[in-house]
Parts: structure tokens; C-alpha cells; sequence
């Protein structure tokens, strides 16, 4: 796990993250988005920690569990913001469960670029 903050702009969203100057940490699992990020400027690494491999099926329960409650959340704009930056075709997509089920979807046929 690479927990990184971020230390350059107001705000970032890209990759699977979201921070904020005021909610400045973030953490990604995969040390290639880790890397990328930092080599954008915008976050610098402020800590590598390593996940044991009996929690690893655990955490990430929890966190398609989190993933899932957030996303209910979230408002249309927001839905629409996220599947744009995650490339949907949006065409045909008006409600707010429309954009659930299809950012779901790709999550589930792409669960390593959404």
C-alpha cells in the first residue's frame, strides 16, 4: 500500500483518487499508479506500507463494499464526472441508476481501469 499526499494544487482527481488540500492523503494499492502519480507532481510518497497477504481478500471487501456505498452517495453530476473520467459511453444513460449500473458494470469488466 503507497499512501501519498498531495503537494502541488487545490485539488486532484485521476486514477482512481480523489484529494483535496483539505483531505490531502490518498492511498493506492499498485506501485505503478503510485509512481505515476508522483512522477505528475502533484503528490509526493508519505508512506509505503506492506498489506499481509491474509487481510489483502479482506481489505478489498471492505472496500468494494465502500466503493459500492459511496458511489450510491454520489449525485448525478457527480456520477457523470466519474463515468466520463473512467471513459463510459454515457449514451442512453438519464438517471442516476442508469449511471450506477454502469459504472458498476465496468468496474466489474475492467476492475483494474475503473
Amino acid at each position: 500500500m503507497y499512501k501519498l499526499k498531495l503537494v502541488k494544487g487545490h485539488s486532484y482527481t485521476g486514477h482512481g483518487v480523489k484529494a483535496t488540500q483539505k483531505s490531502p492523503f490518498v492511498e493506492v494499492s499498485s506501485k505503478e499508479i503510485s509512481d505515476s502519480l508522483i512522477a505528475s507532481g502533484y503528490f509526493s510518497l508519505a508512506a509505503e506500507t506492506e498489506t499481509p497477504a491474509a487481510s489483502t481478500t479482506a481489505n478489498a471487501a471492505a472496500a468494494e463494499t465502500e466503493a459500492e456505498t459511496d458511489i450510491e452517495k454520489m449525485s448525478l453530476a457527480q456520477l457523470k464526472a466519474l463515468a466520463q473520467q473512467i471513459g463510459l459511453d454515457t449514451k442512453g444513460l438519464k438517471s442516476k441508476a442508469d449511471y450506477i449500473e454502469a459504472i458498476n458494470t465496468a468496474e466489474e469488466l475492467f476492475p483494474d481501469e475503473a
